[in-house]
């Protein structure tokens, strides 16, 4: 296979798991929003840490498809 199509391949595959991962970081969001009050504050930390980790990863993921196109 050659460079070219090798990358090109790796960013569609790159950007699937940015869009999943988007999707997870605003299924997170709606769910902090919607069920903060019955939250223990544990798990609240614990969804937020995940959300800013998702967004993190979701970013890096974003800088990677663009260096590689």
């Amino acid at each position: 296979m050659s460079e070219p199509r090798m990358r090109y391949e790796d960013n569609l595959h790159h950007y699937a798991l940015q869009q999943e991962i988007a999707s997870l970081e605003r299924h997170i969001h709606h769910d902090i929003d919607n069920w903060e009050m019955d939250m223990s504050k544990d798990l609240l930390d614990e969804l937020k840490d995940l959300e800013k980790k998702c967004r993190s990863v979701n970013q890096r993921m974003k800088k990677d498809i663009a260096r590689n196109s």
